[in-house]
């Protein structure tokens, strides 16, 4: 039988309720997804790298952000800063920029692509 990995995106989540959704979601995830978006190559805005920052004061679970941008470089820094588990981007902008993100992301003890495991 295969396991299930529950690994809910935050940017649905009600941020009145942070505290009490995060400490909730601890109980019942395996880790968290987080969406980064610039507002150019998505239109939407929703969470910033700072949010990540937030989550981790409440919770241990592996983080994975999914940069939606046109600047990967400027976000994978940030990240990278914060201590995101798992930093995931689009080909369409890290042509010519892969290999020297992933080896960024690799010697800072993080992943690049991919979703944790159970």
């Amino acid at each position: 039988m295969s396991t299930v990995h529950f690994s809910p995106s935050l940017m649905c989540m009600n941020l009145d309720k942070f505290t009490q959704e995060i400490t909730f979601l601890n109980d019942h995830a395996q880790s968290y997804h987080i969406d980064i978006m610039d507002g150019h190559f998505v239109p939407n805005i929703p969470l910033p790298p700072w949010f990540i920052g937030e989550v981790r004061k409440l919770s241990s679970l592996p983080m994975s952000a999914h940069l939606m941008v046109t600047d990967p470089t400027f976000w994978v820094d940030q990240l990278i800063a914060i201590k995101c588990d798992y930093i995931c981007m689009h080909a369409e902008v890290i042509n010519g920029l892969a290999f020297r993100l992933i080896d960024q992301i690799h010697e800072a003890g993080l992943k690049a692509g991919g979703c944790p495991q159970s």
